[in-house]
């Protein structure tokens, strides 16, 4: 049986004008992605450079070769740019190849990351991250502006890798975020070692009321009363033990002002990380170290000297792996791991209202222009 329908005039010139209406939005929505897939494809390749001592380096990007092609050759090609300067990163061309991509790239990169077995291809991807981060835009001379969420969060994650914590520290420090925070103590609360990179790191995040204050050349933090506090000692060969030579110099001092300066006494028997004072006090001669052997001329070191050289956290800086505090008239110097007790102490007693405020907060702030030892 056959039946016919019938619309009146109204009822078809109403679902005349609601196909135009799905045909509209059909057709904006191609539009849409059409223009998204122009921005995302639309890359510049030309214009990168990168400053240095009395000029810049101009880049050259790879236009040709494939996002895989560019990041496996990370492997063979990753030295960087001589600029001059601590605080220029001079990323080669192949860098910017694979930054350009900028969100795209992410991904491939964390996979190399975790894949590659070189430290120095490791290091190369993870400037590159740096770099995305950056949007390519090397200018930063005491500062930077990281913008790139998205790197932000690979580099974050990457903090876990004991092999390049250190390397990643230095380039977040750049320009923290408070974002960051929380991260810095997850990993604080999970991880057995000292974690001392992480410890310095935080000074330079400023928080209010913090165990351990930031310190840099630029911000003398110990008082007046101990500018006359030295000791004197025979210089020594540079190849003599650096353990040893630290654990020296500070004893030295914790005998002669036993009431002003407090040492733990781990220090005494420590694996120094990262600490310069041998290379700042030692000389070229064959003196040893071994105080009965001792033979060099006697200097005089002062104890401001010693700890603003030690414990230098900047732009280009993560310090070393102990630390101090001044209270009143006293300083107490200790390890990092004691560091780290004073950190989770202060972070354990704030509330959880306060914790989450950092996790919310996409602020980010430059560190003052202190200027990095070059």
């Amino acid at each position: 049986m056959k039946i016919n329908i019938i619309f009146s005039p109204n009822v078809m010139r109403f679902l005349f004008l609601l196909c135009l209406f799905f045909s509209y939005l059909f057709l904006s929505g191609c539009k849409k992605a059409s223009n998204n897939n122009i921005n995302e494809n639309r890359i510049r390749y030309n214009g990168y450079t990168i400053p240095r001592e009395g000029g810049e380096i101009e880049i050259q990007i790879d236009s040709i070769s494939s996002m895989n092609e560019l990041i496996s050759g990370l492997a063979n090609d990753y030295d960087l740019y001589e600029t001059g300067k601590a605080y220029w990163i001079g990323y080669n061309n192949r860098m910017f190849s694979i930054a350009v991509h900028s969100n795209r790239a992410i991904e491939p990169l964390m996979v190399y990351i975790d894949t590659i077995q070189t430290y120095y291809a490791k290091v190369a991807a993870v400037l590159t991250l740096h770099l995305i981060g950056i949007n390519c835009d090397v200018k930063g001379r005491f500062s930077e502006d990281f913008q790139n969420e998205n790197a932000r969060n690979a580099l974050l994650s990457l903090l876990r890798n004991k092999s390049i914590q250190h390397d990643v520290l230095l380039l977040l420090i750049r320009n923290p975020w408070m974002s960051d925070v929380p991260k810095l103590f997850e990993i604080l609360q999970s991880d057995s070692s000292d974690c001392w990179t992480i410890c310095n790191a935080l000074t330079l995040y400023r928080l209010p009321d913090m165990p351990i204050k930031e310190k840099n050349s630029d911000m003398d933090q110990i008082p007046n009363i101990f500018d006359d506090y030295h000791i004197t000692i025979k210089k020594c060969h540079k190849s003599s033990n650096e353990q040893d030579f630290n654990s020296h110099l500070l004893r030295k001092f914790g005998e002669k002002y036993p009431r002003q300066i407090h040492i733990e006494d781990t220090l005494f028997h420590y694996d120094f990380s990262n600490s310069p004072l041998l290379n700042y006090y030692s000389c070229n001669d064959d003196s040893s170290y071994d105080e009965e052997k001792y033979s060099g001329k006697k200097i005089t070191v002062s104890l401001k000297d010693v700890l603003r050289t030690s414990s230098d956290i900047n732009y280009t800086s993560i310090g070393n792996n102990f630390q101090y505090i001044v209270k009143e008239n006293e300083i107490f110097i200790f390890s990092s791991m004691t560091a780290k007790k004073l950190w989770l102490n202060w972070w354990n007693n704030k509330n959880e209202s306060y914790k989450h405020s950092f996790k919310t907060n996409k602020d980010r702030f430059n560190p003052s222009p202190v200027r990095p030892n070059l």
